[in-house]
């Protein structure tokens, strides 16, 4: 069975899929073990200084600050990346507006057919 033919773009493109999706993998990683690592001190900060449960719950709160924090940052950076695709892709293509409505962009002469 012969392949599909290639189109204009498909190497950027797939290449582009391939750094968010390890980019997801990366933070999603980077965020569980900060939420880890956060109560581990903790509970070794109980320990040591037989505070129960202040020191894991500190941790804990620390290490979920961090995890949000990471997550948003992966947000923004796969958004930014996002609107950049969108910008370099040319007529006859579908953009997202400011407030998010997706809009037909027509190219030059697609809808200026004359009834004569």
């Amino acid at each position: 069975m012969s392949q599909p033919p290639k189109y204009p773009g498909q190497k950027r493109l797939e290449r582009m899929a391939g750094r968010a999706g390890g980019g997801a993998y990366e933070g999603a990683f980077e965020a569980v073990g900060a939420l880890l690592i956060s109560m581990l001190a903790g509970y070794w900060i109980d320990q040591r200084y037989e505070t129960e449960p202040v020191g894991l719950l500190v941790g804990a709160a620390l290490g979920f600050g961090a995890f949000v924090l990471r997550l948003v940052r992966l947000g923004r950076k796969l958004q930014s990346d996002l609107d950049g695709m969108n910008e370099t892709q040319g007529p006859g293509t579908t953009k997202r507006s400011e407030s998010g409505d997706v809009s037909r962009e027509e190219s030059p002469g697609a809808g200026s057919a004359r009834k004569e």
